[in-house]
């Protein structure tokens, strides 16, 4: 980040997202909740709204138990203030049946001293073979 807590460089911003591909390739999820600020609120999808680094380990944890061999790629799209915006794809077998699966999406990660305060995210997911459903065509 720059000097100021509400100016996020290019550099810092693409360096978070090589970071988050990085431990959430690994299933390192010490490092993942390492990037969050302890206060977290997160907003993903559908699920209800997750408070705080405890429930990040929570929900975070049972994702990366589900998702092995996990490849995530992310791009930035958008720097505001202390707003990253970003989108991002990835594969993985799902551990429970075995099925390759794909996923894309968008996030926006609201930034504090450096870490994220607030994470929001909606995503699209299919198996290998199948294309994602939109339920309004």
């Amino acid at each position: 980040m720059s000097e100021s807590d509400n100016e996020i460089t290019v550099a810092f911003a693409k360096q978070m997202q090589r970071e988050a591909e990085r431990a959430y390739s690994t299933g390192d999820l010490d490092a993942i909740l390492a990037s969050f600020d302890p206060d977290i609120t997160i907003t993903y999808a559908d699920f209800p709204a997750i408070h705080g680094v405890t429930e990040a380990r929570s929900f975070i944890g049972s994702r990366l138990a589900r998702q092995k061999n996990y490849t995530l790629t992310k791009e930035l799209r958008a720097i505001t203030g202390n707003i990253i915006g970003g989108v991002w794809s990835g594969s993985w077998v799902d551990a429970q049946t075995q099925a390759t699966m794909h996923g894309r999406g968008c996030e926006f990660w609201t930034m504090k001293g450096g870490r994220i305060l607030l994470w929001e995210a909606t995503f699209n997911v299919w198996a290998d073979g199948q294309q994602g459903k939109t339920p309004i065509v």
